[in-house]
């Protein structure tokens, strides 16, 4: 057997871990034997999840190797010269004729470098096309956050967590999310800390956790409002702390009183002494933590419960002792690497409403990278149809033939991270490393594709054609001490720089328990529980599976299971048995699914796998209304009712 090379990366997909790892590539046969986690990253460790173990292997499955452009009777490969072509052309008359706002670039997290997401954007930026605001996933929980924080909107570093007593672990199930931050967790459990798991259903980090308290759907800013209240009742709130650090504390009290703990109870279907203890242990492990899911905020209603449980903190005495991201922690001139800087004109839209804008004829060119919409985003199916019609030209650049790529009129290849130079940002911690190119590939990197249209197109601006290695030295300026080192230290782990804990960019310079900001842009300074109207139907849930990073990892481990998981009550109230086939549907769409039965769901709520496809070929987030929140412009994927019969 030939001698493997130890080469170095990131891992860049849509995950808090971002792990850091050691490659074994034999250059013999030009390919990847394994790939571990590296142990030199405290937050890493030596294991890899499930995705990042088989990424290597992803690669060589079912690739893209060439252009593919539909014809009558399908896809036919065609040069990368010619794609280029036909790309520029389109661009030209679309521009000409419509406008180039009616280009729409979607791109997201498939891959989160910057040489792969950020840097590419240039070019879109400079012809003036639409671009998605990035606000699907965490729009909402951090416009909420923003309003008591200021322009920051993150929480505590991961690594803190060994050092905590207490840590609640709210809507987050890290065991699948986050796997190596849930060890570092559960290392600090074995060491005596306290571990609470707060969900509406019992997952696999309420099943390690010391405790598991079953709240309803939609209800958990009533229970932070009775952890809130129960503090203050029983002068535990760290009163020094509110004076020097915090404003409006008079206000959030008085607001949070009206409460009765009673009917908090009733509503959480959390015995009030449970409550009560609850945070009795909250206030005395000190320090403490509360790990917020970002599953909290895909809701109607579901920023008001994040943003009041990012100021439980406050009372106890932390500076951001909550985690929702660590990504806004670190200094980094994002708007120069994308190329915002350089532009005056910016066309942005909602990310959540991009299918219906499709659908609406909004736009006249697509152009989809480091994204599966078709899948993925509310109105799932609306985007897939938008995308086949004969007056919108799309293309799709990605590692594979996505659901969408098998819509679009031209693919473009693109590369696995092992196979170009990048650079990670994570947005769960701030450890990272350049990442260099491993495996030799004569497909193109994204950056390459770009200026080969820009060329054609006849652009000049040398801001389009900075080399992309200066262009990261200028936006990690600020980040490290000597930020040339990442390009020559291939081993070593670089910490980016942070802002302190301690610093809020509110207008009082302090922690606005209520906020001066809100009612300027339309909402409550204080938070505020919103029932929701419509009761009828089955609250349907959908979350990660350990196999896949949304849609992808599906050339490994076979489609996203097509389940509909019920509780065991209303199985036999609506005499469905195991593996029956089932009508998921609601005004949208109807979705079929095999029923499983779960003991872990609470009556009135089912459970299905983020971004499966039904049996019947239509996408579970067809059921998703594209409508976003009404703060940060994020999805509401949690606030669907549907119906379920036999198929």
């Amino acid at each position: 057997m030939a001698k493997t090379i130890i080469r170095y990366s990131v891992c860049p997909r849509d995950c808090y871990d971002t792990c850091t790892m050691r490659v074994h590539y034999d250059p013999e046969v030009n390919d990847i034997a394994r790939v571990e986690g590296d142990a030199a990253n405290p937050l890493i460790g030596s294991f890899l999840c499930p995705r990042g173990a088989q990424d290597h292997v992803r690669r060589r499955t079912r690739r893209l190797q060439r252009p593919l452009i539909k014809g009558p009777s399908g896809f036919e490969q065609i040069s990368f010269g010619q794609a280029y072509d036909i790309i520029t052309r389109k661009i030209k008359e679309i521009s000409q004729t419509y406008g180039p706002e009616t280009i729409l670039y979607y791109d997201y997290a498939g891959n989160q470098g910057a040489f792969t997401t950020l840097y590419p954007k240039r070019l879109w930026y400079r012809l003036s096309a639409t671009l998605t605001d990035w606000s699907l996933c965490t729009g909402a929980g951090h416009a909420a956050i923003k309003l008591h924080y200021g322009s920051k909107s993150f929480g505590l570093s991961p690594l803190t967590l060994k050092d905590r007593k207490f840590i609640l672990m709210w809507g987050f199930n890290a065991f699948v999310t986050a796997p190596h931050i849930w060890s570092f967790i559960r290392k600090a459990q074995k060491k005596g800390t306290r571990v609470i798991t707060i969900d509406v259903r019992r997952t696999r980090t309420a099943a390690q956790s010391d405790q598991f308290i079953q709240i309803r759907p939609h209800t958990d800013i009533l229970l932070a409002f009775g952890i809130a209240r129960v503090l203050i009742e029983r002068g535990m709130v760290d009163m020094d702390f509110v004076r020097s650090y915090t404003n409006g504390f008079d206000r959030l009290r008085d607001h949070v009183l009206s409460y009765d703990l009673d009917y908090i109870a009733r509503k959480t279907g959390i015995d009030r002494h449970v409550i009560e203890q609850l945070a009795v242990d909250y206030a005395s492990l000190q320090p403490q933590a509360i790990m917020i899911g970002v599953a909290l905020q895909k809701s109607h209603s579901g920023w008001q419960a994040v943003r009041m449980i990012s100021l439980l903190p406050a009372l106890v005495g932390q500076h951001r002792g909550f985690f929702y991201s660590y990504g806004p922690a670190k200094v980094f001139d994002e708007e120069y690497m994308t190329g915002e800087a350089f532009v005056q004109q910016k066309n942005i839209i909602s990310q959540a409403r991009a299918a219906q804008l499709l659908r609406e004829g909004l736009f006249r060119m697509a152009f989809v990278t480091s994204a599966n919409p078709a899948v993925t985003s509310p109105g799932a199916d609306d985007f897939f149809k938008a995308i086949e019609r004969e007056d919108i030209f799309t293309v799709v650049q990605d590692t594979h033939l996505s659901r969408t790529a098998q819509a679009a009129d031209l693919v473009l290849p693109a590369p696995n991270f092992l196979e170009k130079e990048d650079f990670v940002l994570p947005w769960g911690h701030n450890m990272t490393r350049f990442s260099q190119a491993i495996v030799q590939t004569d497909i193109p990197t994204e950056i390459e594709q770009m200026w080969k249209i820009a060329r054609r197109l006849g652009l000049h601006d040398q801001w389009l054609y900075e080399q992309p290695h200066e262009a990261l030295l200028k936006a990690l300026l600020d980040s490290l001490d000597n930020p040339g080192e990442i390009f020559t230290a291939e081993d070593r782990i670089f910490s980016l720089r942070t802002y302190p804990q301690d610093q809020y960019l509110t207008r009082s310079g302090k922690i606005e328990f209520y906020s001066t900001v809100a009612g300027e842009q339309g909402f409550s300074p204080l938070p505020v529980y919103e029932p929701g109207n419509n009761e009828d139907g089955f609250v349907l849930i959908s979350s990660a599976v350990s196999q896949y990073t949304n849609s992808q990892f599906q050339e490994v481990y076979g489609p996203v299971p097509a389940e509909l998981h019920l509780p065991p009550e209303d199985m036999e109230r609506l005499g469905i048995q195991e593996n029956d086939r089932v009508v998921v549907s609601n005004g949208r769409a109807q979705v079929e699914l095999l029923a499983k039965e779960d003991d872990s769901l609470q009556p009135g709520m089912v459970w299905a796998p983020r971004n499966t496809v039904g049996l019947n070929d239509v996408s579970l987030n067809q059921l998703i209304e594209p409508r976003p929140s009404v703060i940060g412009k994020g999805s509401t994927y949690n606030s669907v009712r549907v119906s379920i019969s036999k198929a």
